[in-house]
């Protein structure tokens, strides 16, 4: 079987820190508050309560430090893929969120849900932002 980092335009072990990052995040945020059940009741990260509190003091953060990649993730937000006409479809989608840290919340959730997806490496971020 072919490797899934083979046809990735960005280097492995980035990808690699940002599934690993994500993952503890997910973990940390089932551990607190932020931890609902899903129609089966599986326990999933509650994204609605984390954005909910934490957009507002994220947006702040960037709006006094600005960041590359925040930027390129605001302005060039990743597409959701979409089930139309029988397939899946990559559709360029507006950012949910009343602010910057809650529409950068959602784009994070965007790549991580992506990222091996046939199309999600279409357009790459500046390198020197990846390593922001």
């Amino acid at each position: 079987m072919k490797s899934p980092f083979e046809e990735l335009k960005v280097d492995r072990s980035l990808v690699c820190g940002f599934f690993a990052v994500f993952a503890r995040f997910e973990y940390a945020m089932k551990a607190t508050r932020y931890c609902r059940g899903d129609r089966h009741g599986i326990a999933v990260p509650d994204w609605n309560s984390l954005t909910k509190d934490l957009g507002d003091p994220i947006a702040e953060h960037f709006n006094d430090t600005p960041n590359e990649l925040i930027d390129y993730l605001l302005f060039e937000p990743p597409e959701v893929q979409m089930f139309i006409d029988g397939s899946p479809k990559f559709e360029a989608m507006p950012l949910d969120g009343a602010n910057r840290g809650a529409q950068a919340i959602d784009a994070a959730k965007r790549v991580r849900n992506n990222y091996f997806m046939e199309g999600s490496t279409r357009r790459i971020p500046p390198q020197n932002a990846m390593q922001s």
